[in-house]
Formats: C-alpha cells, structure tokens, sequence
C-alpha cells in the first residue's frame, strides 16, 4: 500500500514586493523570490529551482553598463539543505534536507544581491554601489510516513485491520490518497471454497472520513462531511480481507 498527499509545491507562484537598495540618486537593486503564498513545502530530499529577478536600474549613463546584475553578484544560502550545482547566480538549484522539519517553516532560504562595484560609476554622476539586497523565504521539509500493521494480525474472510499514515513535521496538513496495488484475486476465500473472485485485500467500504474509490475500493481519500477533500496531519485508514490467503 501507498499513500501520497497534495502538499507538494514545486514551483514558485507569486512575486513578493520589490525591495529597493537606493533611489537617489540613482535608482536600485530588485532582489525577487518567486516563491508560493504561506510558504512552501516541500518533500524531502527534493530539488527545488530557486529563481532570483534582480535588475539594475541605473540609467545615467545610458547604455555605457547593462542594466542586469552579473550573475556572480547572486548568492544564495540556507539553514538547511544545499545547493548541489552551486549557490552562486539567479536560477540555482536547491535541494531539500533528506530529513523533515521540526516545525512548519523552520527551514530559510536567503539570495543576496550586489550590483556593481564603486569603479563602475557613471561619468555623469551617480553611484552604482548601493548596499547589498536580500530577501529571505521560509519553507518546509516534509515527509510521510505509514505504520505497519500488527504483527499477529492474520486475514481472514471479512477481517480488518487498520492502517495509520501521518505526515511529519506536526501541524503540516496535506488531504491523503491511500491506494493498494499489487493485491491478490485468489478464488473464492479459503482453499478455493467459494466463487468470489475479487480483490483479497480492499479499503471498507463505506469508512467515515473517506471516499473509497476504484472497482475493487483500493483508493480512499480524505474527506469530511461533505465528502469535500480534507487536509489532515494524520489518518487511520480500514482495510478489509476477503481471503485467508491474501
């Protein structure tokens, strides 16, 4: 059996607002994180592309110097993880801890912007080192873990056992997909006795806090009341034998 959670957020999704280094006199550094609302999370072990929009908007001296910063001038660091193909330029690689977070957005990431340096002043006046920018996102290491089952429970013909599956850190909530796959369709329950010829192994159907789906119920789904998906840190789930041999 195998159980995912819709908490994966890979790819970045808003723009937080522009942090400006110096407007006078000569306009400033943007240093950008595209990066989800609330934070994000992320499975364990998972490389993350992070990307940084930084701009210098000095125009003085016309077209003397380019308006991007160097991609040297992009540094990245975090608390936890690292950055397996280098941590220096606007789109880098980072890679989450292959451990979960102790908490909910316990894990920084931080780019640090530089543009360029004082002997690149324009002629006209201005200067274009203004102070280093950065901005910093807090995101979460997460993973999933399911608990084996009794070690004396043995299937029998309308037997139940239950499974638990939470995610880890605690307080991180995710709606859960439990699936079984690789089950047996033995005929009948015992020996051949009887004529069923269904899945040995399927998810009760009905279960409260579930949607039991599939032919032969081997998905269930998190739900509430209203049968609307629902995240949970945890979940104990019902599975039910139809053959002494499953």
């Amino acid at each position: 059996m195998v159980v995912s959670t819709g908490l994966i957020l890979l790819a970045g999704l808003s723009l937080p607002e522009a942090k400006a280094a110096d407007w006078s006199p000569s306009p400033a550094i943007f240093a950008d994180l595209y990066t989800p609302d609330g934070g994000a999370k992320i499975y364990v072990g998972t490389p993350v592309d992070a990307r940084c929009a930084s701009m210098d908007m000095d125009s003085l001296d016309g077209n003397q110097y380019p308006d991007t910063i160097p991609e040297d001038n992009i540094t990245w660091s975090a608390s936890r993880g690292s950055f397996p193909n280098g941590n220096t330029g606007s789109d880098v690689v980072w890679q989450a801890p292959d451990t979960p977070s102790d908490q909910a957005n316990d894990i920084w990431i931080k780019v640090t912007v530089d543009d360029l340096p004082a002997e690149k002043d324009p002629p006209g006046g201005g200067t274009r080192d203004d102070d280093p920018v950065t901005d910093t996102i807090y995101v979460t290491a997460w993973d999933a873990e399911i608990e084996k089952c009794d070690s004396d429970w043995i299937p029998t013909k309308d037997g139940t056992v239950e499974i638990t599956a939470r995610v880890k850190p605690t307080g991180v909530n995710g709606f859960m997909i439990f699936s079984l796959w690789g089950v047996s369709s033995k005929l009948g329950y015992c020996t051949n006795a009887g004529n069923e010829t269904g899945k040995d192994l399927q998810f009760e159907n009905p279960q409260d806090g579930f949607l039991i789906a599939g032919p032969y119920n081997e998905d269930a789904y998190t739900v509430d009341e209203e049968q609307q998906f629902m995240a949970v840190n945890s979940a104990t789930v019902i599975v039910k034998s139809y053959d002494y041999g499953s």
